[in-house]
């Protein structure tokens, strides 16, 4: 089988130039010409020059310079302003490698992990007051009175509305409800934890009969 340097110094030879004269028609040195003509690309530039040497020895030649790249790329893979390499051995450089995970490693990562999470999460309940959601009623609602309000907040925590104190479930789940003037009202839901955040909900509403 024809490599790439084997077909341009045939070519080179049929055409009666000495390798002299075509580094002269070319601007490539002498000693890079006979490099390509034995395939011995270990000391010339990186790939994209190799394959500008190459197009113009074949167009002065007389062979398609397209021809010869693609017959260079078959034997030869070329990496980018690296140099290159021979075919057989591109393929075990860009092959993918798989990290082996040491089991026990792994477990005492989620282990870690877990720890952390608890750590984040005792450190919130720490320092933020409980979260509060009220249900009812909506803000701005008409309604009568008494005013139903129901909400839900954390399990361990304490609500009043306003300023009296309601009984909540083991979810933080507390059902009321509070005697209104006429008119417009303020419904005030207070929610405080252990070491002492609290966090206040308004809902304003009008009282009609």
């Amino acid at each position: 089988m024809k490599t790439a340097g084997s077909l341009l110094k045939e070519a080179r030879e049929s055409s009666s130039y000495s390798l002299e004269e075509l580094s002269k028609r070319t601007k490539i040195r002498e000693e890079y010409l006979r490099a390509i003509e034995n395939d011995s690309y270990d000391g010339l530039p990186s790939g994209p020059f190799v394959r500008g040497f190459l197009r113009s020895f074949a167009n002065e030649v007389g062979v398609n310079p397209e021809t010869i790249v693609a017959t260079y790329r078959r034997d030869f893979g070329t990496v980018e302003n690296t140099g290159l390499f021979p075919k057989g051995l591109l393929n075990p450089i860009r092959r993918k490698t798989h990290m082996m995970i040491n089991p026990v490693l792994f477990g005492i990562l989620v282990v870690c992990a877990v720890v952390l999470g608890f750590v984040v999460y005792q450190w919130q309940l720490f320092v933020q007051p409980p979260q509060l959601t009220i249900y009812e009623p909506i803000e701005n609602q008409e309604l009568r009175s008494p005013v139903l309000v129901r909400g839900v907040t954390a399990s361990d925590a304490v609500v009043t509305v306003n300023q009296t104190q309601v009984a909540t479930d083991q979810d933080g789940k507390f059902t009321t409800q509070v005697e209104l003037n006429l008119g417009d009202q303020t419904v005030s839901v207070e929610t405080s934890n252990r070491q002492g955040k609290t966090r206040v909900v308004l809902r304003h509403v009008n009282v009609i009969k």
